[in-house]
């Protein structure tokens, strides 16, 4: 298992094959991304689409996880954002999870535990997600405890 921020496409693509490979989608865009992420390299958004790609260039012999993780009113309102790049990784499975507040962090994130979706919050998410994606998508929706089909023909 590989879990990546999706900084880094070259030695994602010339990864062997894996268990699983999860790409933190941690925003829908590359505003809100900056934002969320405070990325170290001036090419972030590119770097994350690279990876996306590169991912989806595994084709069906490597298990592929967008991982999702949300912040209330920060990165949980493009839902059309997030399944394209869904869609570009070609992602075999969808973690829908909510952040965790960590009360030391507020000053250099801003962030307070209004931020903490609830479980009902990332429901309704994921939800909305289900509807937005690609009908030729076949896909599993992980959330909280159980993995459940997305229905997809």
């Amino acid at each position: 298992m590989v879990v990546t921020n999706g900084q880094h496409p070259e030695e994602l693509g010339s990864l062997p094959q894996v268990t699983q490979l999860y790409i933190s989608i941690d925003a829908p865009n590359s505003e809100k991304l900056k934002k969320v992420d405070r990325p170290l390299f001036k090419d972030y958004w590119e770097r994350l689409l690279a990876s996306l790609e590169a991912a989806a260039e595994k084709g069906d012999s490597q298990r592929k996880v967008a991982r999702l993780t949300l912040l209330k009113d920060v990165n949980d309102e493009d839902i059309f954002g997030y399944a394209k790049l869904i869609d570009l990784m070609k992602a075999d499975f969808i973690e829908v999870k909510g952040a965790t507040y960590a009360g030391w962090d507020r000053d250099a994130t801003g962030l307070t535990m209004a931020n903490c979706p609830y479980f009902d919050d990332i429901i309704n998410f994921a939800q909305k997600i289900e509807c937005e994606l690609s009908p030729t998508s076949p896909l599993r929706l992980c959330v909280g405890w159980g993995v459940c089909p997305v229905g997809r023909a």
